[in-house]
């Protein structure tokens, strides 16, 4: 792996890798510590072995294995750790904001300018996701995206934006994400008219504010959410939203998802009983420590 591509991995894992550099864990117990579903965290323990960033080990006389990162990733980590803190804090006013959404939204100005524009804006709301989230114009402008996420150039970049403020889901500014951005993406999950592409992309929205734990009773209603869309009789496995939908099921796993899950494989509809055998042969693992 080029150096580019592991410090991309490592930016994507950084919590677990964060974890694990101040003590050893188990996958169940990391799983739970940054609620997640044991399922992700150890599809992402495999990706961080693969490439020589983490080991797991079995102590004698124990079935578990526990994890650790490598002396490796440890001098990874420190490099980086160093060279953040040479970087001076740097704050983002609100004018800078608001130049960046005045170019965003001329729609007198080329394509390729805003685009540009679109990559700096995506920059900001990686390293500073408070400012942008609790600004009123941003705010404005997701809630479109959000709405209509393929109605142009633009937008559909934005989607990658809107997706780096939700990956960094704050308490302070939730309530707006709980009220204005949440019932967007359930409604447009539930719509069966839309593109599905916009339905797909707005079911891995509500599986990321459910997982991000800030309101725990989400993580069930987003459960029942995608309960009820994979046993309609017009999703297909299959499919790209199909196959969207199995995999927030894995990454919402719980023990009454599981039993729920379970009991509709007893069912007499022969439709229903196959796709939540379907289901029950990828949560095997989640069984697993």
């Amino acid at each position: 792996m080029k150096l580019a591509e592991l410090i991309e991995l490592m930016g994507r894992r950084w919590n677990i890798l964060e974890k694990l550099s101040k003590r050893k864990y188990y996958a169940s117990r990391l799983a739970k510590e940054l609620g997640k579903s044991p399922p992700e965290i150890s599809k992402n323990l495999k990706e961080l072995e693969k490439n020589g960033l983490v080991r797991r080990e079995q102590k004698e006389g124990e079935r578990l294995k526990y994890c650790y990162i490598t002396d490796y990733a440890k001098k990874i980590l420190t490099s980086i750790n160093q060279v953040a803190q040479l970087k001076p804090e740097t704050k983002l006013e609100k004018w800078q904001i608001n130049e960046l959404l005045n170019i965003l939204e001329d729609q007198n100005l080329s394509d390729d300018l805003r685009l540009e524009y679109s990559e700096s804006f995506r920059r900001i709301c990686s390293e500073h996701p408070t400012e942008v989230a609790t600004h009123r114009g941003a705010q404005r402008l997701f809630e479109k995206v959000a709405a209509d996420p393929f109605h142009d150039k633009i937008r559909e970049d934005l989607m990658r934006s809107l997706s780096a403020i939700l990956r960094r889901l704050r308490k302070e500014w939730s309530n707006w994400v709980l009220k204005k951005l949440y019932p967007i993406f359930v409604k447009n999950v539930g719509n069966k008219e839309l593109d599905p592409r916009i339905r797909e992309w707005a079911l891995k929205r509500v599986g990321e504010i459910a997982n991000s734990g800030i309101v725990p009773s989400k993580k069930t209603e987003v459960q029942n959410l995608c309960l009820e869309i994979w046993f309609s009789d017009d999703i297909d496995p299959e499919t790209d939203l199909g196959k969207e939908v199995k995999q927030q099921l894995v990454n919402l796993a719980s023990r009454d998802l599981f039993e729920n899950i379970k009991a509709s494989a007893k069912d007499q509809n022969p439709k229903v009983k196959a796709k939540a055998e379907l289901l029950l042969k990828r949560l095997k693992e989640w069984l697993l420590p």
